[in-house]
């Protein structure tokens, strides 16, 4: 099991942070990943999102496992 932290929310408050995990952790909506990127590349995935080519979300990656 992992242990995962929210830094932060653009949309909605704590409430709806935590409902939204809740719903991810029992499979009921699934997020959409365009792409990971390392934490050294974030100007790239910055530039990449601006670009409007991104059909989901991109996760900047603090640290690997």
């Amino acid at each position: 099991q992992r242990e995962l932290e929210i830094l932060g929310t653009r949309n909605g408050g704590i409430d709806d942070a935590r409902e939204a995990i809740e719903l991810m952790t029992r499979g009921v909506v699934t997020p959409r990943i365009d792409r990971v990127m390392p934490l050294e590349q974030f100007n790239e995935a910055m530039d990449y999102m601006r670009s409007g080519k991104a059909r989901g979300r991109v996760v900047i990656r603090v640290k690997d496992d």
